[in-house]
């Protein structure tokens, strides 16, 4: 199924600092079978400059 979103919503309380706050929406997402998970953490993650600094970092990790 495809769909194009052509407007959201989003309540004033769910905004810190001009951004979104997941965390505090605490969203429902489904796994699988009967799993469900609750967001109620977020980090941060630095995207690779390219596909071979991806592979490279992979690497590293799995070498230690």
């Amino acid at each position: 199924m495809l769909g194009e979103v052509v407007g959201i919503h989003i309540d004033d309380s769910l905004i810190t600092d001009g951004m979104v706050d997941i965390t505090h929406a605490r969203p429902i997402a489904r796994l699988g079978y009967m799993d469900y998970c609750v967001v109620d953490d977020v980090f941060e993650m630095l995207r690779p400059a390219s596909p071979q600094a991806a592979m490279a970092a992979a690497q590293a990790v799995t070498a230690q």
